[in-house]
């Protein structure tokens, strides 16, 4: 009964597994860009040109866009191989994982927007609220498309 069981959920259990890893290298990437660049971009609030004013206010919701881009290709590789365990295009794959994390990724720059500038949390703590919002959506997105058969 127990091997019925796990080899029932041997799937979501996997995608929780390397969730996880994907969510730790994601953020460990976010703290390390936020490090590195939060001083610069923050600086340019004081520009005279309203976007970049803009991307200086919200220098961390820049770099969450910038995270997003360079992790979607990561995380897409870790889910084809260790999830999903499916062969294919894999350039096609990261743009499905693209188009399956954009709504997530909007929706966390959302909560991530709203914690910051609202609840005055730190960007850090911020995103990781932020993660929590994205991780359902995600798993049925690339069950259902990005890795469908």
């Amino acid at each position: 009964m127990l091997a019925s069981l796990l080899r029932r959920f041997e799937e979501p259990l996997r995608f929780v597994i390397v969730g996880g890893i994907n969510t730790l290298v994601g953020y460990s990437m976010f703290a390390l860009l936020l490090w590195l660049l939060g001083t610069p971009l923050s600086g340019l609030e004081s520009s005279d040109f309203a976007p970049l004013r803009l991307a200086g206010t919200h220098f961390y919701a820049v770099i969450q866009w910038m995270n997003w881009i360079l992790c979607v290709p990561f995380s897409t590789f870790m889910m084809r191989r260790f999830v999903f365990k499916k062969d294919g295009s894999f350039p096609r794959q990261v743009l499905r994982a693209y188009g399956i994390y954009l709504p997530a990724q909007i929706i966390a720059f959302i909560v991530l927007i709203v914690t910051v500038t609202f609840a005055g949390l730190p960007p850090l703590v911020g995103q990781a609220i932020s993660i929590v919002f994205s991780g359902l959506f995600s798993y049925l997105g690339h069950k259902f498309f990005t890795f469908r058969s």
